[in-house]
């Protein structure tokens, strides 16, 4: 299997996944050449040999994989990310960040099948027809910039139970289903889950889509499901 990793950095969350699947390839993308230099130097230093590195963009990549992840790809950046898994029809495993930012590819077209020769991938939001329905692009992107939330007013953006703490989780979690409503009105599976760890805040969604419901690879997902108090003992 062929795990692309997009918005890869360094290779924090590359080189890690690498060692512990040495069946699998792993590609690591990412438009900074110095940190797809320095992800190449630490898989080398580390004798890993399942892990090439890319520079480039999530839109020019177009190399076929099996799965892809994206940890805190910015903006539309995600979006991106999904539609080329849709493309592939692979797994993704995303969590996005920085919501404000989606601003930026506000009012253009959507495009499930346009393909980089026909100018690149370019987006409007909301993504998903459901959510379409619901809201329109002006309203949808209220709730982006109420979503890009991480504290203010002496408020944490830890804190989950404050007023200030709620509202952008609610903002966030539209954003994230309208998402995951647009992979599955092309055939997904999908889920929106949380990454599990005591200083998470609200960026600690995660996105899982299959492209064959009810896959093998699907029903194991079940196994890495667990309530707070079991992964931290509370």
């Amino acid at each position: 299997r062929t795990i692309v990793d997009f918005g890869s950095g360094s290779g924090n969350l590359t080189l890690p996944l690498a060692h512990l699947f040495p069946d699998c390839c792993f590609v690591a993308v990412d438009m900074k050449p110095t940190a797809v230099r320095l992800l190449g130097e630490r898989a080398e230093r580390a004798g890993l040999c399942n892990v090439t590195a890319k520079c480039c963009s999530i839109e020019e990549y177009e190399d076929p994989f099996d799965v892809c992840i994206a940890l805190h790809v910015c903006g539309s950046g995600t979006d991106v990310a999904m539609i080329r898994a849709v493309q592939q029809q692979a797994a993704y495993f995303v969590s996005p960040c920085c919501i404000g930012k989606l601003q930026a590819s506000a009012g253009i077209v959507d495009p499930h099948t346009r393909t980089p020769s026909q100018g690149g991938l370019q987006l409007v939001h909301p993504r998903s027809r459901w959510m379409q329905g619901a809201v329109t692009g002006a309203e949808f992107l209220q709730l982006a910039t109420a979503a890009d939330y991480s504290g203010h007013q002496g408020v944490s953006g830890y804190d989950a139970e404050s007023e200030q703490g709620r509202v952008p989780r609610f903002a966030k979690a539209a954003v994230e289903a309208d998402r995951n409503a647009a992979a599955r009105e092309c055939g997904y599976s999908t889920h929106l889950m949380k990454l599990l760890h005591p200083q998470a805040c609200v960026r600690n969604d995660l996105l899982v889509g299959f492209a064959s419901p009810g896959s093998e690879e699907e029903q194991r997902l079940g196994s890495y499901i667990c309530k707070p108090e079991e992964q931290w003992g509370g």
